[in-house]
């Protein structure tokens, strides 16, 4: 008798974590992006990162000492929600955003790069948006 009551708390607990899993998982938070991009990025950082991880941009062609220097003056990185950070050229193609703070466990970001800012392109390629999301701690 204790055995079926416990297997029925067992069986509604894991009915209940998988309608909470399901529910959250939306439509709205995917997006696709423009394939455009790929003659100007050729990598970004997307889908599950470490918390603790740096997020990185790298382009298809080199970018001149001076772009990489005035480019810094620049906000190129915004991410939804916040991230407070600051960004270096690791070389002449990639530039890294190192939050300031862990990132929280288990979060989608949204993050948009100011391409243009780096680049000449189309006025439809200026925002890069793309999306990573943390590892959730158990």
């Amino acid at each position: 008798m204790k055995t079926s009551i416990l297997l029925k708390a067992k069986n509604t607990v894991l009915l209940l974590s998988l309608i909470l899993f399901f529910t959250q998982c939306s439509d709205d938070e995917k997006f696709e992006i423009n394939p455009a991009f790929t003659g100007y990025i050729s990598g970004y950082t997307s889908g599950i990162i470490s918390n603790s991880s740096t997020i990185q941009i790298r382009l298809m062609n080199e970018v001149s000492e001076e772009v990489m220097k005035s480019s810094l003056e620049e906000d190129l990185f915004d991410f939804s929600p916040d991230i407070k950070g600051s960004k270096r050229w690791i070389d002449n193609r990639t530039i890294e955003f190192t939050p300031e703070n862990k990132l929280k466990s288990g979060q989608l970001f949204t993050g948009t790069f100011e391409l243009g800012e780096i680049v000449e392109v189309e006025n439809d390629l200026e925002e890069f948006k793309f999306q990573f999301q943390t590892i959730q701690q158990a």
